[in-house]
């Protein structure tokens, strides 16, 4: 018993010395805070403060404090725990709280409640969601009326595709929503989805998703500069028709970038409705059958400088003969989207064909024109930032078509060529592995061509080119008024200057460097020399650096860049 006594005493004390320490703690912090309320920053007025605590919530993330890590103790939650007046104006400044972190659930809730009705910015992650989270994201939803901006990120999270269909209040300062779905369990949002009512939504993104197409919400969209739709390859939904995808285009007025990514109408052919006008779009990306895209573009109006991609467009022809009806369609509708060879203020500037994502497409053609488009899409991922200087393509080709049928990419890029205004063409850009083109191709459609000046050739398409590089044009016919006039033949290309090479085996090929450097000598010859060579990413031997160094101290190639040599 004694012994027992012992320790309750013990205990006893050890509590008594704790709460001793908890005050003397308390009276610490009391005075530190006291000391901190007499420093020169606590002379600014509360808005002026409050102006800098917004500010710091720009570049500092909130995170939980951690009594136990002091390392924690950052960002710009910290503030309130400097002195009272910083603890009352940061919690008087509802804007401090747009942005709860759903991650940390407590921090999130915490910082809904403090935020109270500031126009808020949410992102929501599925992906390591706790159960948590989803408390605090279904306590979000009585919130949703005064967001402006929100990510909902499904990323595998079932639940919070399920709690998202759920949503019936409106959102009425909403401006931008970008959903992402379940990829292989898509979903529609029924036409209650946020009441109905969004009228202020300038940019809409859904991926593995969509909205019914006959919600109310979609005739308020006055003010949407941005659509953007992109279902699966295999997608269970069924695709809207051509009258409900045209009556939802006709009531987006502001329209200015629209991404429709495999749901595209199969019934657009038989549509008997006027076209629908979209007035300012200025980028345009369809993705779905080659005739299906076609046949829309039928029915919609935009203007002519509009950038248009087709977005891995497959042809559904089981013959070769049905996969040429297909690209003769296509081709009678390029020269809309591409500019008129008489203006010559935005003419066809640079061209590239070939294939520059691996197993995406047979093919890829893209144009630029001289009026280089620099309107950046940062709201969304409609086009392209190519090869070409960082501009977004006039217009860009992505067609694809069964392996089963037996045709030659050279075939199909003749198919499509005559359609395209190439005589203002100054830069073309050729990518394919192995061969692909043959000497007839860039014969006929690039050889003669009198603005030429730059080629880049990656791949060994190089060996289907290269021997043009020395070889000349036939002489016209002198005039019988021009009999003592000599002529000397020009080369073909005869602006060319400047050439590119990449990732080409010259150590393997050896005739393609002797073929280079003959055509450049002739060319010399003729006053129509090489300017510039540059070969990267190609495998060289030490020979072959030689006789390019060479080259380049005869005269005959003025500049020569090898880099990133590489060796069998």
């Amino acid at each position: 018993m004694d012994g027992e006594h012992t320790a309750l005493g013990w205990r006893s004390q050890m509590q008594e010395i704790d709460q001793k320490i908890a005050e003397d703690l308390d009276i610490i912090r009391e005075r530190k805070s006291l000391r901190n309320s007499f420093a020169p920053v606590n002379s600014l007025p509360n808005e002026v403060l409050s102006q800098i605590f917004y500010h710091c919530t720009t570049g500092y993330t909130p995170v939980l404090t951690d009594p136990e890590d002091q390392w924690k103790r950052v960002g710009w939650i910290s503030l309130t725990q400097v002195c009272r007046r910083w603890r009352s104006v940061a919690l008087g400044t509802p804007s401090l709280y747009h942005t709860p972190d759903f991650e940390h659930p407590s921090l999130a809730s915490e910082m809904l409640r403090r935020g109270k009705r500031t126009p808020l910015d949410i992102t929501i992650y599925g992906r390591y969601f706790e159960d948590k989270s989803l408390d605090v994201v279904e306590q979000y939803l009585d919130h949703i009326d005064h967001t402006t901006n929100l990510v909902w990120l499904c990323q595998g999270n079932e639940k919070l595709s399920e709690v998202l269909s759920e949503v019936r209040c409106p959102a009425p300062i909403l401006r931008t929503l970008n959903i992402e779905g379940l990829e292989g369990g898509e979903f529609i949002l029924s036409d209650e989805f946020l009441g109905g009512k969004a009228p202020n939504l300038t940019h809409l993104d859904l991926e593995f998703c969509v909205i019914s197409w006959t919600s109310p919400i979609f005739n308020q969209l006055r003010h949407l500069t941005c659509l953007s739709i992109d279902l699966d390859a295999e997608t269970s939904i069924e695709l809207p028709t051509a009258e409900e995808l045209l009556a939802v285009l006709a009531n987006l007025l502001s329209l200015r970038k629209l991404r429709l990514k495999r749901v595209i109408p199969s019934d657009s052919e038989n549509f008997t409705g006027e076209p629908v006008h979209l007035p300012y779009l200025n980028t345009l990306s369809l993705s779905g059958t080659i005739l299906d895209c076609v046949e829309l573009l039928e029915h919609i109006a935009f203007p002519k400088d509009t950038s248009v991609e087709f977005d891995y467009c497959k042809s559904e022809a089981e013959t070769p003969q049905e996969l040429f009806g297909d690209l003769e369609r296509f081709a009678q509708t390029l020269p809309r989207l591409l500019p008129d060879p008489m203006d010559t203020m935005n003419a066809l500037e640079g061209l590239f064909m070939g294939i520059e994502a691996l197993f995406l497409d047979d093919l890829e053609i893209k144009a630029w024109t001289s009026q280089k488009d620099v309107r950046k899409l940062h709201c969304c991922p409609i086009g392209n930032y190519m090869w070409y200087s960082n501009v977004i393509p006039r217009l860009s080709l992505g067609l694809s078509w069964d392996d089963e049928i037996s045709v030659k990419l050279d075939e199909v890029v003749q198919a499509l060529l005559p359609s395209f205004p190439l005589q203002s063409l100054q830069t073309l850009h050729v990518r394919y592995g192995c061969g692909g083109y043959t000497e007839d191709t860039f014969s006929r459609f690039f050889s003669r061509l009198p603005n030429l000046v730059e080629v880049d050739v990656w791949g060994g398409v190089f060996g289907d080119l290269v021997g043009l590089i020395g070889q000349t044009m036939t002489p016209p016919t002198s005039s019988p008024d021009a009999e003592n006039i000599s002529q000397r033949p020009a080369p073909l290309f005869p602006a060319l200057q400047h050439i590119g090479i990449g990732e080409v085996d010259f150590e393997s090929n050896d005739a393609f460097l002797t073929s280079l450097l003959d055509g450049a000598k002739t060319r010399n010859g003729y006053g129509s020399p090489i300017q510039s060579v540059i070969i990267a990413g190609c495998t060289l031997s030490k020979r072959q650096l030689t006789t390019l160094k060479a080259a380049m101290t005869e005269g005959y190639i003025p500049s020569l860049v090898v880099r990133q040599v590489k060796k069998n």
